[in-house]
Formats: structure tokens, sequence, C-alpha cells
């Protein structure tokens, strides 16, 4: 997203060190081999007693133009569209996925950390480099482990962690991407021995 102070950019993060600091937070809290991540409670329970002036604050829908939520690290908030609240507390795929998006910005980005920059002439700032693509990737593999849903279908994935159809889709590709997602596709189209 460029405006006229430039590309926003964050300190580099990739999606392995992203899928290390997911697996870690899992781990932490006892659900790493859980499939459903209980977000909602996550951010009104347990960050609030890490964070005890973190808070997520629903409002009016009017109130957020143009956008669902917004993070501002800072004052230890997660704005969040009533319905976009209503629909996370509800248990909905879309609302979930946009709740952890969300906590990913809240835990890698503040004011500190962002920078503007216009990229070299015919060139783009890595991805990496995104705070958008940061957060997408956070939430992502908050909720859909690959290594939980590895070998499985696109609807089983959407249904027991409770993320969008889509979302599932692309973690699933990312899975078969992963080095044991490779060595299993392998072993997979090995002739058996004879």
């Amino acid at each position: 997203m460029t405006d006229v102070l430039g590309v926003r950019i964050v300190p580099p993060r990739d999606r392995n060190s992203i899928r290390k600091d997911t697996y870690k937070l899992r781990e932490i809290m006892g659900l790493k081999d859980d499939f459903y991540f209980p977000i909602m409670d996550f951010l009104e329970k347990i960050m609030t007693m890490v964070d005890p002036e973190f808070y997520v604050e629903p409002v009016e829908d009017e109130q957020l133009v143009g956008r669902m939520a917004e993070t501002v690290p800072e004052q230890h908030l997660i704005r969040v569209r009533a319905s976009v609240y209503d629909a996370a507390c509800k248990g909905h795929p879309w609302a979930r996925k946009i709740m952890a998006h969300e906590f990913g910005h809240y835990i890698y980005h503040d004011a500190e950390h962002l920078a503007y920059a216009y990229p070299d002439l015919g060139e783009r700032i890595p991805k990496w480099f995104s705070p958008e693509y940061q957060a997408e990737v956070f939430a992502a593999e908050l909720l859909a482990p690959v290594n939980l849903i590895r070998g499985m279908n696109p609807h089983a994935v959407a249904q027991k962690c409770g993320i969008p159809v889509s979302a599932a889709r692309g973690q699933l590709n990312q899975a078969a991407h992963t080095k044991i997602g490779r060595k299993k596709k392998k072993r997979s189209g090995k002739r058996p021995d004879r």
C-alpha cells in the first residue's frame, strides 16, 4: 500500500520465523495438538493477564469506515467493528481470521518499528517487510498449523480449525511446501519395491 509517505514497512519476518512464534504460543497455551485455537477467549481472558492494559474494543461499524478492525499497540488496543466482534465470538471463520490477523499486528507492529520506504524504480519491496503480510501469515499459522493439517482436505481443515476454506487451501499449500510435506509427497510418488 503506497501513500504520500511511501510503503509501510516493518522489520522483516519470514513465514518460518512467524510459524515458530505461533507454535511456541500454542505450546505455552497447551494447545499445540488442538486444531481449534480459541482466539476470542485468548484475547479477552489470557491477553488481559499477560498485559493488564490490553483490551478489545468493539465499536459501531460506522466508526471504522473502510476497515473491519485496527490495532493500536501503543494503546494496548484492538478496535473492531461490533459486527465483526459478535461474529468472532460466535465462531464465524472469517471473523476469527480477522481477530487473529489483528493480534498478529499487536504482537509484531508498533510505531517504533514502523517506517516508510520507496522501492527502487521498477522494484518491489520484499513481502516479508510488509506488516499486512506478517499479520496474515501469523493468523494463518496460529489458526491452522501446518503440522496438524498436513494431508487433510480443505473442508476438513476449515471445519476443524474454524477458518475460511480459502485460508485452509492456502495453509495446505504451505504444508505441501514444508520439508516434511515435500518428503511425504516424494514417498507417495515412489513405486513400491518389487
